[in-house]
């Protein structure tokens, strides 16, 4: 681990192999999730982080869920947070085929303040593009498939929906999820 401002990371750079921990301290005003990501796209570098000083901080699923029941912090604020985190990140991992910020932000704002009862009420997540979710399309990974957004939600979608979890949007597979790569013609690899 390496303990660094954005100053240091230019003196440190020529030094950082293998996996790294960029640490700022509670009162930086840089954003961590921009320097790992500047950092890794002038390096080439194979590992990318998008933790921040958020409201999200290094918290799981069960701990957003705990902390938007107890009051912490509200289901926008971890909707919002995922999504800034998801937009620092995704022009290094490609990981991201369609958004739906706006209305995962409409969801989150509509829950009471302490959730809706549910284990995950208002903890964002992205779910992979081969299960329909209504409004997007499911391409499967794949350009042959239509475009065309689904008019409903899929089984699956509709459980996930059941436990409080918010989709913000979908999330890249390899083509018909046949091969262990995700390598698109149409758009960078994942």
């Amino acid at each position: 681990k390496i303990a660094a401002d954005k100053a240091d990371m230019e003196i440190l750079k020529d030094h950082l192999t293998g996996p790294t921990a960029l640490i700022l301290s509670p009162e930086s005003q840089v954003d961590p999730a921009k320097i790992v990501v500047d950092f890794a796209k002038e390096n080439k570098a194979m590992q990318v982080s998008a933790i921040t000083n958020d409201v999200l901080g290094e918290l799981d699923a069960v701990s957003i869920g705990r902390g938007i029941s107890a009051g912490d912090f509200t289901a926008q604020e971890a909707v919002s947070a995922a999504i800034a985190r998801l937009q620092s990140v995704d022009p290094v991992l490609h990981g991201m085929v369609c958004e739906r910020f706006e209305l995962a932000l409409a969801e989150a704002a509509g829950l009471p303040a302490s959730g809706s009862g549910a284990p995950f009420a208002g903890v964002p997540s992205l779910i992979k593009d081969n299960t329909d979710v209504a409004g997007l399309p499911t391409r499967q990974g794949s350009a042959g498939t239509s475009p065309e957004p689904m008019a409903e939600d899929g089984d699956f979608t509709r459980t996930f929906r059941a436990t409080g979890l918010i989709p913000i949007g979908k999330s890249s597979l390899p083509e018909f999820g046949l091969t262990a790569t995700t390598e698109p013609l149409s758009r960078p690899a994942t």
